[in-house]
């Protein structure tokens, strides 16, 4: 059972808060993370900064430890780096580790925090003093790779999805919510260092650390909240671990670890209630029907996108929806 946090005292005028920056071959993008963080509205001194590296080949580490010496006002921070790669909850359990921070802030290193993350985040755990790990909303972009530009290409979660309803829902109902979709966005998450001591990331799931680490949090009874304001900007682009690519259908070191959660965490409960509920039925259905057109899609297109195998890779789409 979950332990009350209202019963812990939170100083808000001295609370400090760990930012990790995990990065991974990120020395093209780290320094707009970096300088994201320099730029909140939230006292400087109060900031703990990390950057927990997952064995990057590239100039990453360099580039940080430059700008932490030019930029970073002589505040003491950490660099981790670890000699291999080891998949992104690794990673993230390393800064977990790390941190002194009474709250926790993780971002990708090339992902951007607007400069009111860290103190909205407070402000809503200030009222809410019950909370421990919050979400918001990430605004999605790209960047145009001539001119620099950021054109920004929508929301994650969309508009369309009620923070309120899911903030309303108790952890049992959220956990429900998380057996058919995952509709948080990771970049934004924000929370108690000791949730995260308490509950580490599954390392097994070495590409996909969300739609794990929340399924757990609310099957332990842990509470959900979302704030629905937009503190990250979340970059979209072809070397990101969860999408496809000009070349491929699938980032498969994402999907083979989604698959893997589905298929030891998720599948065996939609199972014991798909014989007599026809909605979870037709959720399972929908779920195996990803996740074999996954398999299918690697086997037999050897996951190669291009205009050769673009129309099998419809064919099987259709036929899965056929026969499903």
């Amino acid at each position: 059972m979950n332990e009350n946090p209202e019963h812990i005292e939170i100083n808000f005028g001295e609370v400090t808060v760990s930012i990790a920056v995990i990065t991974y071959e990120s020395s093209s993008t780290v320094i707009d993370t970096l300088e994201s963080i320099l730029r909140q509205d939230f006292p400087i001194s109060r900031i703990e900064l990390i950057v927990s590296d997952d064995g990057s080949s590239d100039d990453t580490v360099p580039v940080c430890e430059q700008w932490i010496r030019e930029k970073w006002c002589g505040i003491p921070a950490k660099i981790l780096h670890s000699k291999e790669n080891t998949g992104i909850p690794a990673n993230l359990n390393r800064a977990v580790e790390a941190s002194t921070g009474f709250f926790f802030k993780s971002i990708a290193g090339d992902d951007i925090l607007c400069p009111n993350c860290i103190s909205d985040c407070m402000a809503y755990i200030a009222e809410h003093r019950e909370c421990e790990i919050l979400f918001a909303r990430a605004q999605l972009f790209s960047t145009d790779e001539k001119t620099k530009a950021i054109r920004k290409i929508g929301f994650w979660p969309p508009e369309r999805f009620d923070t309120e309803s899911f903030s309303r829902l108790d952890a049992n109902a959220q956990n429900k919510v998380l057996l058919e979709t995952n509709p948080l966005a990771a970049p934004t998450k924000f929370c108690r260092t000791v949730l995260l001591k308490r509950y580490p990331y599954n390392e097994i799931y070495q590409g996909c650390e969300d739609w794990p680490m929340w399924y757990t949090l609310t099957k332990c009874g842990v509470h959900l909240d979302i704030l629905d304001k937009v503190t990250v900007l979340y970059r979209q682009h072809p070397l990101s671990i969860m999408r496809h690519s000009k070349h491929r259908y699938y980032s498969t070191r994402f999907w083979d670890s989604e698959k893997l959660f589905y298929l030891i965490e998720v599948r065996p409960v939609l199972m014991k209630s798909a014989a007599t509920n026809l909605e979870v039925k037709k959720r399972l259905r929908k779920l195996d029907r990803r996740y074999l057109r996954y398999d299918l899609v690697c086997f037999l297109l050897h996951n190669k996108r291009n205009l050769i195998t673009a129309p099998f890779y419809h064919v099987i789409s259709r036929i899965l929806k056929i026969f499903s």
